[in-house]
């Protein structure tokens, strides 16, 4: 979770294995401004102040990521759902 200048206020132990980062609870990151996958949906969502989703590569790894608005709060939520093996699959099929 973060709010609208990039501040991210809590994550869960699988987004910190993820990320790299340790525990960025509280870090200020500003707002993403990079071009990777996340960056992009997340400058998206924050400037619409919409929901968004998209398959993202991050790490080496595929992702759902869908982000979740909460205008009220101006606070955003990313939910990544790993789907690696899903792809890994669908590559294989298509070689058979």
């Amino acid at each position: 979770m973060y709010d609208k200048d990039g501040k991210v206020l809590y994550t869960n132990r699988s987004f910190e294995e993820l990320s790299g980062t340790g525990k960025p609870a509280g870090r200020f990151t500003g707002r993403p401004s990079g071009n990777n996958g996340f960056e992009l949906l997340a400058t998206r969502s924050m400037d619409s102040g919409e929901n968004v989703s998209s398959e993202i590569e991050m790490s080496g790894r595929h992702f759902l990521c869908g982000i979740t608005a909460i205008p009220a709060k101006k606070e955003f939520v990313s939910v990544f759902h790993d789907i690696t093996q899903l792809k890994q699959m669908e590559k294989l099929r298509r070689t058979l």
